[in-house]
């Protein structure tokens, strides 16, 4: 049904357009849970193919609509899927005569940001209902604003996606980022943490720079935001990433560029010795035998040049065997030092797990691939923003966490929003490493008792 999840008709939409249609909603409904990378067009195609009237167009839009706000991780595809469905849609017009898709879809937009009905008026009745329980809890309280923050997420990320292909106005998201973050001293919350899902959709934050009035400059703001105390853990960590895109052009953060000297030589002539190692090399890992050069390997890497000397068990010419890493894994480390560090991310780790490379990476000494590793489980995190994989990242990477710190803090962002949502066999796998367990309640414990002593002042006033 396209009806509002209060009952009542969805802001933007006429009442007749949001009638109940069964039929309807159950195959667009169907259609849209099947979206992924692969088939999202052809889903486009097979939507702008139903039997749609004037009177379907605005419960389809609203349907479409609330899926492509809530399936957070697919914002991007619903937004493509979006700019078909306006194409395939450009003749159907709405019951009023005056209304095709896209104008429904902005009017939804306009909406969700302008009623709040979906996100802020649950919480405000919610805490109604609150004030009359004297033992009412601070973490229940906390849920409403969670529940609220991850709508907004959504919301603002599918508008930036709209804004990036050009079915929303740059005025309209503007004037949405103003009201965001420049009214109030500090914000709400859950406004600033809107923006920051807004504003790191790759390219918003130049266009909404070029928007903007001069006094109105956005990293700026973001700065200042960042240092405000009373803001949660996930809120801080996002404002951080905001200025980190700030710094790279609006761009997203670029991969780290490698930094290690000796991994990206040129000239070997010091290695013309007879004692370099030389030849071909032979490593068995996890049953495969994986070929390379002595001779590179030696040259760009310190670890391979002091294993492969003459001397030791593994310059002897006999096959080296890599325990407890996977063939792709260890392969991904050769790419790496083959290439001099210069590898497309994307092609590195196409059949290697970032994680295992990471620490592959650090047992032999590559720290530029460590950053890489880092760089892509960072961005994966908080891209999927999926809590059971953070906290088997954050368990994983916990004996490494001096040399990826900025993993385990992305994935303790993420779980200190989430950790209800954890399954208990994962909850259990942690409680096996007490060391990482402590650690991961000393992380959370802090920002979450700061929040729970600013809620009870509020609740006092």
């Amino acid at each position: 049904s396209g009806a509002h999840p209060s009952g009542a008709a969805r802001p933007g939409l006429p009442m007749q357009m949001v009638r109940s249609d069964a039929a309807l909603g159950e195959r667009v409904t169907s259609l849209l849970n099947a979206v992924g990378a692969a088939n999202c067009l052809s889903i486009a195609d097979q939507l702008a193919g139903l039997p749609l009237d004037a009177g379907d167009l605005g419960v389809f839009t609203s349907l479409f609509f609330e899926k492509a706000v809530t399936d957070h991780r697919h914002s991007s595809l619903y937004a493509e899927m979006a700019l078909r469905l306006r194409e395939q849609f450009h003749e159907v017009q709405g019951s009023d005569g005056a209304m095709p898709f896209a104008k429904y879809l902005i009017s939804a937009c306009q909406s969700e940001f302008e009623e709040r009905t979906v996100y802020l008026k649950e919480a405000q009745a919610t805490e109604e209902q609150l004030r009359g329980r004297v033992h009412a809890e601070p973490w229940e309280r906390m849920a409403v604003w969670r529940r609220a923050m991850d709508r907004a997420r959504g919301s603002m990320r599918f508008m930036g996606e709209l804004l990036v292909r050009k079915l929303l106005a740059r005025k309209i998201v503007a004037a949405v980022v103003q009201r965001l973050v420049f009214q109030g001293e500090p914000p709400p919350e859950c406004f600033v943490d809107a923006a920051c899902a807004l504003v790191r959709t790759p390219a918003v934050g130049a266009m909404l720079d070029a928007e903007l009035p001069m006094k109105h400059a956005l990293a700026p703001r973001i700065r200042d935001l960042a240092q405000v105390e009373s803001y949660g853990q996930y809120t801080r960590y996002s404002l951080h990433k905001v200025l980190s895109f700030s710094r790279n052009g609006w761009q997203g953060q670029a991969p780290p560029a490698p930094a290690d000297q000796r991994l990206q030589s040129s000239r070997f002539s010091s290695l013309l010795e007879a004692d370099a190692p030389h030849g071909a090399v032979t490593f068995v890992v996890a049953g495969e035998e994986v070929l390379a050069d002595r001779f590179l390997l030696a040259a760009r890497s310190e670890y391979f040049d002091t294993m492969l000397r003459p001397g030791l068990l593994e310059g002897n010419g006999a096959p080296v065997t890599i325990p407890g890493a996977s063939a792709a894994a260890f392969r991904a480390v050769l790419r790496f030092v083959y290439d001099a560090g210069a590898v497309d991310p994307a092609a590195l780790f196409a059949d290697a797990d970032p994680l295992e490379v990471l620490h592959l990476s650090v047992e032999f000494l590559l720290k530029d691939l460590t950053a890489l590793c880092a760089w892509r489980l960072e961005a994966d995190l908080d891209e999927e923003r999926d809590v059971e994989r953070a906290l088997a990242i954050f368990a994983s990477v916990h004996p490494l966490r001096e040399q990826a710190p900025g993993v385990a803090h992305a994935c303790v962002a993420i779980l200190g929003h989430h950790m209800g949502e954890l399954p208990e066999a994962a909850v259990a796998g942690l409680c096996r490493q007490p060391g990482a367990t402590k650690d991961l309640l000393v992380a959370l414990s802090e920002p979450m008792a700061r929040r729970c002593r600013l809620w009870e002042e509020l609740w006092r006033e």
